[in-house]
């Protein structure tokens, strides 16, 4: 994430510990959808129970898990054909280099405030975690240039990329969201993809997203953009997309919807998860 409050002394933030909370329930359902047994390091160290998954699980319901769902699989369907180089922006507490089942040679890339890296790093090292595949942790903050420090950091900018966009966007305005998007459209060989989550309007100004606005907002995190047209607004980047709603997702996963998008009157309530290609790589 860019923004540095709403965390406590440890430098975490509270949406990280969300998300963190939601894989570890997810973890412990018989029918799981993922496997994040480090989800519970990072509760413990930041002093929440394993059992708390924070006052917006039961109007997000199972969107992390199926939102994390579709990102792991189709991460998992580029290094199958061959790419090497993952890069995870705003990482927060994400831990799919140490989760996913990734063939010989690949490097994640991972990138988010020094703060929260620090916490994260102390969390992992204390638990003895190892990585299974290379891993390369960067300070950054994604609204200035980061590009110049990720290649030092040994992306090969002509080889293919996975570039992970999740639960970021909505933190960064309008306009740094672009830059960022231009920036990591200029890099990467054939076969580089994006994968991008963001919401639309109209699901954070009606009930029952903006309460959860309010609550990320009084926790220093505030909703700064929307995507009414994820297709329309990568393809001024050269991106392909294919374009997949957490509604649809959930119910075929077999999950409920969740509550932040089950829109009976159909306003149009969206949480949009994109997979796109770049049409000239």
């Amino acid at each position: 994430m860019v923004n540095t409050r709403g965390t406590d002394s440890r430098g975490v933030s509270a949406t990280a510990l969300t998300a963190a909370a939601a894989r570890w329930a997810e973890s412990h359902r018989k029918d799981r959808m993922l496997d994040d047994p480090l989800a519970g390091d990072f509760l413990a160290a930041a002093g929440w129970k394993t059992s708390e998954r924070g006052p917006l699980a039961g109007v997000l319901g199972d969107m992390f898990a199926v939102r994390t769902r579709f990102l792991d699989k189709r991460l998992l369907r580029f290094v199958r054909h061959g790419g090497r180089q993952v890069v995870v922006l705003g990482a927060g507490l994400d831990t799919r280099a140490f989760r996913l089942d990734w063939p010989t040679g690949v490097t994640v890339f991972e990138l988010d405030r020094p703060t929260l890296l620090r916490f994260k790093e102390a969390t992992l090292a204390k638990g003895g975690r190892v990585p299974g595949c290379r891993r390369v942790v960067m300070d950054a903050d994604l609204a200035e240039d980061w590009v110049p420090a990720l290649v030092d950091a040994g992306l090969d900018p002509g080889e293919p990329v996975a570039w992970l966009v999740e639960g970021v966007l909505l933190y960064l305005s309008g306009e740094q969201g672009d830059r960022l998007i231009g920036a990591l459209s200029e890099l990467g060989g054939h076969g580089t993809v994006l994968l991008v989550e963001h919401m639309n309007r109209i699901t954070q100004i009606e009930q029952p997203g903006c309460e959860v606005a309010d609550q990320v907002a009084s926790l220093g995190e505030p909703w700064l953009s929307h995507l009414d047209d994820p297709a329309g607004w990568l393809s001024r980047f050269g991106w392909e997309s294919e374009v997949r709603d957490i509604r649809e997702l959930a119910v075929s996963y077999g999950r409920p919807v969740p509550p932040i998008v089950d829109d009976e009157d159909l306003r149009g309530r969206m949480i949009w998860c994109v997979a796109a290609a770049h049409q000239g790589g």
